[in-house]
């Protein structure tokens, strides 16, 4: 071990300590976001993990909300610098291979100072201590406890082992690491005390520390649960906590071992590369006195240790092909590896500091033969001088990237949010948390900051977040009347209510149901939410002085702040930085600038389809092309930029390759990817997709929007015109209606006959005049189209079902038994008809048809279930309950089946029957469905007082 330079380590501490804080974050990073919400009390979601975290950041609390950031940053520098003090210390108690007794004081200090340098200016290590995420702790904890044991090998007292026993308890409670390497940590002491360590009583006390720092664990549930106003109790607190760390083995097992097994066990190599001089170790006394073949062993020992140490000097510089990039191609998820970084500091120092005991030695003997070779005493001044350059190459690299990452933070995109917003106050909400808490980062450290509230949509129906709503700014988020899980509508209404009293922003562009009663307008980087007027279908167009406002924001935008955010892919690399590229180094990351660039490109995007819907072509396709400068990989500009010219070159756009596109992109789930990473979209076949995914999920304002444009972009298509008739119909719109379905049957007559359209056209018609209260001419409409296509089973049965629709189920009933004449003992036609004369209240008709299907088939549960409604409905209860019993036996629809038994027992007056199957409905259905809430009021009606178990 070193014999001095014993203050070493504080110095190296307070080093780190003063340029950490040269260069610590004046904002927020991504990272760091998380956990500064938590801190400040943007997020109220408790934490339930990092407990030592908790304690030690609780001060920080009390800080004015602007000021956490900066306090949790200073926090993560300190715990930093501690970790490398800490690293220079361990390495002074290394087990070297030769004694540092001879050394010089400057080839003592090589060696640690190798060490806190290769970790302390890495760019993972260097970003997690200027910009706190709770990672640097963990770090601490690991390299407290093998400190620790290095001094129990030292010192050879038991208060050394037992803190590293009490604050390897600490750190399994803290870090999943930690506890999935508590056998590593076993071993470690087993090889310190060797056989010694298999007494019971050493065992029982190390195991006590052990468990002492380990009890921290119970400090958050214990917090969360007697929290005020916390929703868990006691129990669910622990439950919460022992479900995260469960959820953290199961991702760490199912996402990298289970999915990548082969490239999982390649990255823990890399854990092995630092340490494998630890563990493989040779006696290097010199090569005097010696036979050749030994001479020549132990040169091949000191070359592998040289290139070992010019592989730890190497991923010090995260390589391309380096685990932290590995991770991040492989997984898609940015690992800060500070363990790594750590072990490979270590790993380096070891390695460098025993090649320079070599050729120290090398000198010292060389000076006693008075025959000593000049270039050997250049051994310390060139390995100074190596270190400066490793030094200059770390801090060139590295330091540019942080410095610029965190003197312009990612809140500058909060920022510019806010210079949108009007004087006085008001609210804005959003459905993307990152978003919004970066916008209420720079929200405090606004002087009107108070004025204006953020609100997450996904916590506004919990009780616990209007409340605490209501607690920051009252307005009615929270009353007698709404406290409860409030439904979509409910929702609505309440927005429409704050909207009395506060201007409602949106900051970005979105779509959902609150949409359906309010539309967006673009205020600079922002969206004001404004009420739709008497006809919600019609969004009054932009005036010219708010147009030509938002044209000179975002000019002026784009000029001081996102101009510099376009990536440079054109530029091509000198040779030298070719020769760089080829041993696998690359620039350090700029994620917070790719991550802006992509925010502010969806933002333009919004702004570009908003100008292009106004008519503004060359403007709009200004806005898209420099949205598409920002992030390359925006396809919503791809596409309305890909319409914008097509127009502007006099092509015509269709909707020609709708059902290739719909393939593709059909879904709302994967439209909804489109519109979150790039925004909204202006072209006729993705709008027309989108027009019918909003149809589909009941969204029939935003679907109409979205025809209507199509309607506008492509003219003659008819899809859209379709789509139109059938949503004013439904929106009772009819004078919108008609015009189109005229159109559309003039069209259709100059189109090749098909049974679909005259069918589609015809239900068209139906419902408008249906809407008109106007059967006689929905039935006129129907018998002609039947008399069209009187062969066609398929027409048949939709006009059947629009018989039914319109409740004349005679008519109906006529068609169904016209279908049996013809085919007596087709099952479907006997569906039919079962289903009208159930519709029409005509049970006791039904029973022989259905006696009829099950003789043909069987095995039809579906026969089974009506015919054992029907018969309940005809209160014959016995042969009711016998087709339940069939159905129960083979497992068929349980809820069903227990609702149709539990009311045959009410029949009864058989009531713990009734309790019984009530009870097996709701454990196969979730009591906070309509369903089960009727369930459970009919069980309440049996049992007063009964509890459901959610």
């Amino acid at each position: 071990m070193f014999t001095g330079p014993r203050r070493f380590p504080l110095l190296i501490a307070l080093g780190a300590l003063a340029l950490y804080a040269i260069a610590l974050n004046c904002g927020v990073t991504m990272n760091s976001l998380p956990l500064t919400a938590q801190l400040a009390g943007w997020d109220a979601t408790p934490l339930v993990g990092q407990p030592l975290l908790w304690l030690l950041t609780l001060p920080l609390r009390i800080l004015p909300a602007g000021r956490v950031s900066l306090g949790l940053h200073f926090f993560s520098a300190t715990t930093a610098a501690a970790t490398l003090g800490l690293l220079a210390r361990t390495v002074q108690l290394l087990p070297w291979d030769r004694t540092w007794v001879n050394a010089s004081r400057l080839a003592r200090t090589l060696p640690m100072l190798l060490a806190c340098v290769v970790c302390g200016l890495e760019y993972s290590f260097w970003s997690e201590a200027t910009a706190a995420t709770g990672n640097m702790l963990d770090l601490l904890l690991l390299a407290a406890a093998i400190w620790l044991l290095l001094e129990y090998q030292l010192h050879r007292t038991s208060r050394w082992l037992n803190a590293a026993a009490f604050v390897w308890g600490l750190g399994m409670a803290e870090n999943w690491l930690m506890l999935m390497t508590l056998p590593l940590f076993i071993g470690g002491v087993i090889w310190l005390r060797k056989r010694r360590f298999f007494r019971l009583k050493l065992i029982l006390r190390l195991a006590g520390f052990g468990l002492t720092g380990f009890s921290i664990y119970a400090l958050l549930p214990l917090v969360n649960s007697l929290f005020p106003h916390s929703e868990w109790s006691l129990g669910q607190a622990w439950l919460v906590s022992f479900k995260q760390t469960k959820n953290m083995a199961a991702l760490l097992y199912y996402q990298f071992w289970v999915a990548h097994r082969l490239l999982t066990v390649a990255i823990g190599l890399y854990f092995f590369v630092p340490t494998l001089s630890l563990m493989v170790r040779l006696r290097d006394v010199g090569t005097k006195n010696i036979s050749r073949m030994d001479r020549f062993q132990l040169w091949i020992y000191r070359g592998l240790r040289t290139a070992l140490l010019l592989a730890c000097l190497w991923l010090a510089f995260d390589p391309t092909t380096g685990p932290r990039q590995i991770v991040r191609h492989q997984f898609g998820v940015s690992l800060p590896l500070l363990t790594f970084d750590y072990l490979n500091a270590l790993g380096a120092a070891f390695l460098a500091g025993n090649l320079l005991l070599i050729f120290q030695g090398a000198v010292q003997r060389r000076r006693r033969s008075q025959a000593g070779i000049p270039w050997r005493r250049l051994t310390v001044p060139v390995a100074a001088g190596l270190m400066a350059l490793i030094i200059a190459s770390l801090a060139a690299r590295n330091g540019p990237a942080i410095l610029h990452r965190n003197f312009h933070p990612l809140q500058r995109f909060g920022e510019l949010a806010i210079e949108s917003l009007p004087a006085g106050h008001g609210v804005m909400l959003s459905d993307q948390p990152q978003k919004l808490l970066v916008f209420q980062a720079a929200l405090s450290q606004h002087r009107n900051g108070s004025d204006w509230l953020a609100v997450d949509t996904r916590a506004l129906p919990t009780v616990a977040g209007r409340a605490r709503l209501e607690q920051r700014q009252p307005a009615g988020w929270l009353t007698d009347e709404n406290r409860h899980e409030l439904t979509p509508m409910e929702m609505l209404q309440l927005l429409e209510q704050i909207a009395r009293t506060n201007r409602l922003f949106y900051l970005h562009p979105s779509y959902g149901y609150f949409f359906e009663r309010f539309y967006l307008e673009p205020t600079g980087a922002i969206y004001e939410m404004k009420l739709r007027g008497k006809n919600p279908q019609e969004i009054p167009p932009l005036s010219s002085a708010t147009t030509h406002a938002n044209e000179i924001f975002w000019t002026a935008a784009w000029e001081k702040e996102l101009a510099p955010l376009v990536p440079i892919t054109n530029r091509r690399p000198t040779g030298w930085q070719k020769k760089i590229l080829q041993l696998g180094f690359s620039p350090a990351s700029q994620d917070k600038d790719r991550l802006l660039a992509e925010w502010y490109s969806i933002e333009l995007d919004g702004w570009g389809v908003a100008l292009q819907r106004q008519g503004r072509w060359s403007e709009a396709q200004l806005r898209l092309e420099q949205a598409l400068l920002l992030n390359s990989n925006n396809l919503s500009a791809q596409i309305s930029l890909t319409a914008n010219t097509n127009l502007q070159s006099g092509h015509r756009l269709n909707l020609t390759d709708v059902g290739k596109v719909a393939n593709q992109l059909g879904s709302l789930q994967r439209m909804s990817l489109v519109l979150d990473n790039g925004g909204p979209f202006d072209e006729p076949i993705f709008g027309y997709l989108l027009g019918c995914t909003f149809q589909k999920s009941g969204l029939l304002r935003q679907a109409v929007e979205q025809f209507e444009r199509t309607r506008t972009l492509a003219p003659e298509a008819l899809a859209p015109e379709f789509a139109l008739a059938e949503l004013y119909t439904r929106l009772r719109f009819t004078d919108r209606a008609r015009p189109l379905i005229s159109h559309l049957q003039k069209q259709i007559k100059n189109l090749p006959a098909s049974g679909a359209v005259d069918v589609e056209l015809a239900m068209l018609e139906v419902n408008y005049w249906l809407a008109q209260t106007n059967t006689a001419n929905a039935r006129s409409t129907l018998q002609s189209v039947l008399q069209q296509h009187p062969d066609d089973a398929r027409i048949v049965n939709q006009i059947m079902s629009a018989y039914c629709a319109m409740r004349d189920f005679t008519n109906a009933l006529k068609l169904a038994n016209a279908q049996l004449a013809r085919s007596p003992d087709d099952v479907p036609s006997l569906n039919n008809q079962v289903s009208i004369l159930i519709q029409s209240g005509n049970a006791a008709a039904a029973i022989p048809v259905l006696d009829r299907v099950l003789l043909l088939t069987t095995n039809l549960p579906t026969a089974r279930i009506n015919r054992a409604m029907a018969r309940l409905a005809c209160k014959s209860f016995a042969a009711a309950e016998a087709d339940y019993r069939e159905l129960e036996k083979i497992g068929f629809e349980p809820v069903r089946v227990g609702l149709g038994l539990a009311a045959i027992a009410e029949q009864r007056h058989d009531t713990n029957a009734a309790v019984h199957y009530l009870q097996i409905c709701l454990t196969n259905i979730s009591p906070e469905t309509p369903l089960g809430r009727e369930i459970a009021g009919r069980l309440q009606t049996f049992k007063p007082g009964y509890q459901i178990n959610h």
